[in-house]
């Protein structure tokens, strides 16, 4: 049995009670636990001194005891735990809420390593509930840049890393990449192991974001592998549209085309009147002319005899284009289709569209709604994913 495919009770320190916890989150086997990736690190690294300690951060810091360990019982639910703690530039509370094991952890006297977030106490600053090591077992879970996962409760951060340490040293070397070898030397990835190991355990931050860049590599590659094969079982005949001369309408903008603009219309035409299925993605910067690409397209769309959509993310931009649109073709019979038209005005929209008596249909999501049915089997699409305009 391929490792990856071992379920997590195969794991040492993994009973099946404990799994349970694991079953919850989805993580059934050793592959499903090293692909549970952390929402965030903790540098804990970096060692500050507690003179120059604020409020709010969270910190690691090397200090000694000062001061006995106190365990306070405040009500049966509530158990406190403090002391204080020192280094060469000034001391700090330590405070526990409900971790009765402290007070054996600690010996007075000693230095310790203690990473925590710094709150105002009564008596000044303190740390709330720090993770300790002592000195001569520094580099657990202190020392270094620390994952920390989300919604993995009640298993607990330390529960789960130990989990993932577990994980890599019994599966880490049969590791199976998705990548061909090939393209990870072409764009100099790291190789599947390695970028498991640095994105759960980074040696430090170049290797963590190496590893990013691979997975996030990875990811773009499932998609475009994805897509391809989607496209491979589309039907090569689209559309079918003939030329149409659009000089005299580009002529009475209240503007001249830029170059760019010219070319991507002339590119779009190509697709069109090719007879192939055209999916075409136009990308340009706030104020670059996009949408004035998109009135064309949908004006050569409607003299070709079909009827044109354009679909916005938000309602104000749908009411943007419907007033540019209509501006620039006066002559074409323009509706605007949102979640705010009233029920009456919607239906006979709907209905004008299944008779074919709109010529561009512009809105929202409300455009794919059951009810929305056009007249021509075939429409031409034109979705705006930036509103930006």
């Amino acid at each position: 049995m391929n490792i990856m495919n071992m379920p997590i009770t195969g794991l040492k320190g993994i009973g099946p009670k404990k799994a349970e916890q694991f079953y919850k989150k989805g993580i059934n086997c050793v592959y499903d636990l090293l692909s549970y990736l952390p929402s965030r690190y903790e540098d804990r690294g970096t060692v500050s001194f507690i003179e120059n300690l604020t409020v709010g951060e969270s910190v690691c810091i090397k200090a000694k005891i000062t001061s006995p360990v106190r365990v306070m019982r405040i009500r049966k639910s509530l158990t406190i735990t403090r002391t204080t703690v020192a280094d060469d530039s000034g001391e700090i509370i330590l405070c526990w809420y409900n971790q009765k094991y402290i007070d054996k952890a600690l010996k007075y006297d000693e230095y310790y390593t203690f990473f925590g977030k710094i709150s105002k106490g009564r008596s000044g600053l303190e740390m709330v509930n720090p993770v300790l090591e002592s000195m001569d077992k520094e580099g657990k879970y202190t020392g270094k840049i620390i994952p920390v996962y989300h919604g993995i409760m009640p298993i607990s951060q330390k529960g789960f890393i130990s989990a993932q340490e577990t994980a890599l040293e019994q599966g880490g070397s049969v590791l199976v990449s998705f990548l061909p070898e090939a393209l990870e030397k072409k764009y100099n990835l790291l190789n599947v192991y390695d970028a498991t190991k640095n994105i759960h355990f980074p040696e430090n931050e170049e290797m963590l974001i190496k590893a990013r860049e691979r997975f996030a590599f990875e990811k773009f590659f499932h998609f475009q592998t994805a897509m391809r094969m989607l496209r491979s079982k589309e039907k090569e005949k689209g559309i079918i549209f003939s030329d149409v001369n659009t000089d005299e309408f580009e002529k009475n903008l209240p503007f001249n085309l830029t170059n760019a603009q010219k070319k991507v219309i002339d590119a779009v035409k190509m697709d069109l009147i090719s007879g192939k299925a055209s999916k075409r993605l136009v990308q340009g910067d706030v104020g670059s002319g996009k949408t004035v690409v998109a009135v064309i397209m949908a004006y050569l769309a409607v003299k070709n005899g079909y009827q044109a959509t354009i679909m916005a993310p938000t309602e104000i931009l749908a009411k943007q284009h419907f007033i540019t649109f209509s501006k620039m073709l006066p002559d074409l019979k323009i509706e605007c289709l949102t979640s705010s038209v009233t029920k009456k005005n919607k239906e006979l929209i709907c209905e004008k569209l299944s008779k074919g008596e709109i010529d561009i249909l512009i809105g929202t999501h409300a455009l794919i709604e059951d009810n929305v049915v056009f007249d021509a089997e075939d429409s031409f699409i034109l979705e705006d994913l930036l509103a930006d305009e």
